[in-house]
């Protein structure tokens, strides 16, 4: 079975975004702590998910190579 890799760009794409009251974002994977709006860092220093092993990021371009796909 074929595994989906992905890569998280900006806190907008993760799914442990919980949202304060609608507007708010927080992280649901440090006991949802507020995450700073900052247009020129779309992913805190302290994220958990931001420094991805080199393996991971290594496995998902050759998954895209194998697609057929664009690399970004």
């Amino acid at each position: 079975m074929a595994r989906k890799v992905i890569t998280i760009t900006s806190c907008e794409n993760c799914r442990f975004v919980w949202l304060y009251l609608g507007l708010d974002e927080c992280c649901l994977l440090l006991n949802k702590k507020r995450i700073p709006l900052d247009d020129d860092n779309e992913i805190p220093s302290w994220c958990p998910l931001k420094d991805a092993p080199q393996e991971i990021i290594e496995l998902e371009n050759k998954i895209i190579i194998d697609a057929g796909l664009q690399l970004e």
